[in-house]
């Protein structure tokens, strides 16, 4: 149970990001008392200056082509290392 909590809050609807319909900021105790246009105007300076989140970036599909090239050096060289050492003793 949550209880004696008292914090001010400001909502911004109109977010102005193509990623989040709104935001909803707390406003630490010691600027409680700050004009609420200052509060305003700062909180939208910072949703502006945010992009798009790094957890909505898409991975990248990678196709066999990729994985072929990433493999294909290490079992070449291994399969020659062997060779070499199947020659030699």
């Amino acid at each position: 149970m949550v209880r004696g909590i008292n914090r001010h809050i400001i909502e911004i609807m109109e977010t102005e990001n193509e990623y989040y319909e709104r935001a909803v900021l707390f406003v630490r105790p010691e600027h409680e008392q700050t004009q609420y246009e200052i509060l305003h105007s700062a909180a939208k300076k910072m949703l502006r200056q945010t992009g798009s989140p790094s957890v909505f970036k898409k991975k990248q599909r990678r196709g066999a082509g990729y994985w072929l090239a990433r493999t294909l050096p290490a079992a070449l060289s291994g399969a020659l290392l062997t060779a070499v050492l199947f020659i030699l003793i």
